[in-house]
């Protein structure tokens, strides 16, 4: 794998959530303040460890 390649898989799976877990919670009713909790915690999370891999990465 190429070196610009590797960079942007690692930083799109750090990359968060997004809404789609808590879309799909919703229309199956299966447990929406938890998946709703954890895509919070995602998204801040993701405010540390994309910056992280950045500097990592180069």
């Amino acid at each position: 794998m190429e070196t610009l390649q590797f960079k942007a898989t690692i930083l799109d799976s750090a990359m968060p959530l997004g809404l789609t877990p808590y879309a799909l919670s919703v229309q199956y009713n299966l447990e929406v303040k938890l998946v709703s909790k954890i895509v919070v915690l995602a998204t801040v999370l993701a405010i540390f460890v994309i910056p992280f891999w950045m500097v990592m990465l180069g």
